[in-house]
């Protein structure tokens, strides 16, 4: 499984992907998809908040291109062009 693993991040030429990978596949990363959604403890995420969670940890586009109000690009990944 690990030079499964190696080899697929191998192939991936994006080191976001690569990252995206590694992250994904360490251990307790998945561990907040079994918390129990307790409003009172503030333990509940909105629909939004599961919908960029997720499409976040598969790496899927999560918004329309548009611009920041800061002025930088945002990518349907949700990436900015600057890192504060």
């Amino acid at each position: 499984m690990a030079s499964e693993r190696m080899e697929l991040n191998n192939s991936l030429s994006n080191p976001a992907d690569q990252a995206r990978l590694l992250a994904t596949t360490s251990p307790h990363s998945g561990d907040w998809l079994y918390a129990l959604p307790l409003s009172g403890c503030g333990l509940r995420l909105d629909d939004r908040a599961v919908h960029i969670a997720v499409g976040l940890r598969l790496g899927t586009n999560i918004c329309d291109p548009q611009q920041c109000p800061c002025g930088a690009t945002v990518t349907p990944k949700g990436c900015t062009e600057h890192v504060e």
